[in-house]
């Protein structure tokens, strides 16, 4: 999938999930957020463009993001309770950096990087609570829908054309990084207080989780495509 069409698909995404939090709640936005609505027909479109063998690597690199992606999803709901969204976006992404070394200077396997997002989301999920009901801030929820999904859109293509001359394992990691789950807690930090981005990214890990399974079992079928 080229820069643009992702950007595009990002920003429908954004905007559908921010409709969907404030009609089914937060929880349900953040767990549809971590699926792999992107993720899966990028690497389907790397499979016709790059071959199996390819589109195999950069999967694995995708599921070693989620690691980082659930970093994120802890590092800004501790922070979110007693800090503006930009600092709490600092400590998000911050976290989700912290695996960066490992990967810089480890051979991660599938099985491993499997292993890693569904232990960092299963912890995350565990320590994470949801701070009690405060009330909604007046007028907040209607405005800025467009101009968020736009950003996120924008963003998302930038960082997807950055990652092209990567290699693969960086390419699937760098596409897979926690940006549409940043603008969307940021979005819902600032209308909704620190409760509604907790229970956001609650969910979030939950389809993290899920995402990891289902892109391990395309990089396992691509793999076999490839052959030995």
């Amino acid at each position: 999938m080229d820069p643009l069409a992702k950007a595009v698909v990002t920003a429908w995404c954004v905007a559908v999930l921010l409709a969907l939090a404030r009609r089914c709640g937060q929880a349900v936005a953040g767990w549809l957020a971590g699926l792999p609505i992107v993720t899966l027909p990028a690497l389907g479109w790397l499979a016709l463009e790059r071959g199996a063998a390819f589109a195999a690597t950069a999967a694995a690199g995708c599921v070693a993001a989620g690691a980082g992606c659930a970093l994120f999803g802890l590092g800004y709901a501790r922070a979110c309770r007693q800090r503006a969204p930009v600092i709490a976006l600092a400590a998000g992404a911050l976290a989700a950096a912290l695996p960066l070394p490992w990967w810089s200077q480890a051979s991660v396997s599938l099985p491993l990087a499997l292993a890693s997002s569904l232990l960092a989301c299963a912890g995350g999920h565990f320590v994470l609570r949801v701070p009690a009901a405060t009330a909604a801030r007046p007028g907040a929820a209607g405005d800025g829908l467009l101009l968020t999904a736009l950003t996120a859109g924008l963003v998302s293509g930038a960082v997807s054309w950055g990652a092209a001359g990567l290699g693969a394992f960086w390419s699937g990691l760098c596409a897979s990084a926690p940006l549409l789950a940043a603008v969307l807690a940021v979005r819902l930090h600032r209308d909704g207080g620190s409760r509604a981005a907790t229970l956001f990214l609650r969910g979030y890990l939950g389809g993290i989780a899920g995402r990891s399974c289902l892109v391990a079992l395309f990089a396992l079928a691509a793999h076999a495509a490839a052959g030995p």
